[in-house]
């Protein structure tokens, strides 16, 4: 297969699967950042985390205590659905929402 014949993005809206990225937890800007294939590279994705059936791990959320002066970053993996594509977060630069069904691994980095 060429690669121009790849798909874009391994994301499609009602998928579920197993995502392991980079979480940022930051008082402004938070996101969950993931690598896709792109058309000759891997490239990065933004997206938006939706854990309402679920509870946020405490490392995560002792993390964003500090109000506007939070912000630290987490390796994770996690089991979710792909719920929706668009604009979301800071000035819509989150791509895709993700609803996790299960927090996988959660490990802090730095």
């Amino acid at each position: 297969m060429y690669a121009m014949d790849r798909p874009r993005c391994v994301l499609t809206v009602g998928s579920s699967g197993r995502f392991d990225g980079v979480y940022h937890a930051h008082w402004e800007w938070s996101r969950f950042e993931i690598d896709v294939p792109g058309r000759w590279w891997r490239r990065q994705v933004y997206c938006d985390l939706v854990s309402d059936t679920v509870r946020w791990p405490t490392e995560i959320l002792r993390a964003t205590e500090g109000g506007r002066t939070s912000y630290a970053k987490f390796a994770i993996a996690i089991d979710a659905d792909v719920i929706e594509r668009g604009n979301f977060g800071h000035r819509g630069t989150l791509r895709w929402r993700l609803a996790v069904r299960r927090w996988v691994d959660v490990q802090p980095l730095r």
